[in-house]
């Protein structure tokens, strides 16, 4: 919240009973942790607790279907039994260039087993074939070339910076909530972490206008962080205009409060460690989230040696898109070749 934020509101009242639906959720969340907050975790602790155990038997609206999903999935782990099966894997040469190939059975089709794959092999003895049958001879190889279009990702909610913090830093989530919580009560750079929303309320137009206005003239502006690198993208943003707004501005994805974005108050020196890495993550996604696709070329290659086929994926970008705003998007960002 942001002393903006705060006037803008002021100005603009709305009556109360355009809220009495928040205030009948809250009363059912009240009433809830009463019922099975308080109520049943008595009830589970006078009957289930031992003379020796300390603590209460906890029980809570949140807390026990949550537990409940993580035990039905440690169930699921537990009773899961591996099965072995093998990949063939091939390496082929045709003027002086070599690609790899993986064995794939073109028949394939998917059934009521679940491990069943195109590409596995659940019995040694017939990968041991293929791979007798097929080695030093040779081959034919046919390909196809599709372009394909990656939509920018979304504007970040709390969980999805949390896994994105987790994947760049190996922060855990504890500790990205603490940044965010300091780059919005402390700092005043990015708005309220604690949302589920991934999308702007419709009439937020303006006000990401202005945001964009703000850092496309910030590229001297003393901070600790990319600042020349924001005013190009945003810059180019103003110029070329905004993708993707019928996705970002939605009062349907809305809840209680919108994504995590910034708020057009510019860091100062003193922003630094972990507030200073956060803030650039949920900027540039902030930016990223209205540029064009990124533009790659599929290409996928079958090559036929003795009656066994053998597949072979890459891709190479054509058009970055929002890729060039984003500081290593992703794993998957590296183009892969081939000859």
């Amino acid at each position: 919240m942001t002393d903006d934020s705060i006037q803008e509101g002021f100005a603009h009242l709305r009556p109360g009973r355009d809220f009495e639906g928040l205030g009948a959720a809250a009363e059912c969340r009240a009433f809830s942790d009463w019922l099975i907050g308080m109520n049943a975790t008595r009830a589970l602790t006078k009957r289930l607790k031992a003379r020796k155990e300390k603590t209460a038997w906890s029980a809570g609206r949140v807390q026990t279907p949550t537990l409940a999903l993580l035990v039905e999935r440690e169930f699921e782990v537990l009773a899961h039994v591996p099965r072995p099966y093998w990949r063939v894997t091939g390496t082929f040469e045709r003027d002086g260039q070599t690609y790899t190939g993986t064995w794939f059975d073109p028949a394939f089709r998917a059934g009521e087993d679940e491990q069943a794959r195109d590409d596995r092999i659940f019995d040694e003895g017939r990968a041991q074939a293929i791979v007798a049958a097929v080695r030093g001879q040779r081959g034919t190889a046919e390909e196809t070339r599709k372009p394909s279009r990656e939509s920018a990702p979304p504007l970040f909610d709390l969980t999805s910076l949390q896994r994105e913090a987790n994947r760049r830093f190996s922060w855990s989530a504890k500790r990205t909530l603490g940044a965010a919580q300091r780059c919005y009560e402390q700092h005043k750079i990015l708005t309220y972490p604690r949302t589920d929303s991934r999308c702007l309320p419709e009439d937020y137009r303006e006000t990401v206008h202005r945001v964009l206005a703000t850092l496309a003239g910030a590229a001297r502006h003393e901070a600790p962080v990319a600042m020349g690198e924001y005013a190009t993208a945003a810059a180019n943003l103003k110029r070329t205009g905004l993708e993707n707004e019928a996705r970002i501005f939605d009062n349907s994805g809305v809840s209680d409060h919108f994504a995590i974005i910034p708020t057009g108050t510019l860091p100062t020196a003193g922003l630094s460690g972990d507030d200073r890495r956060l803030f650039d993550l949920v900027v540039r996604r902030f930016l990223g989230a209205f540029y064009p696709p990124a533009v790659w070329v599929r290409v996928e290659r079958t090559t036929e040696v003795c009656g066994e086929r053998f597949r072979t994926r890459a891709r190479s970008l054509q058009e970055p898109g929002w890729r060039a705003v984003l500081a290593e998007a992703g794993e998957s960002a590296e183009e892969e070749s081939v000859h």
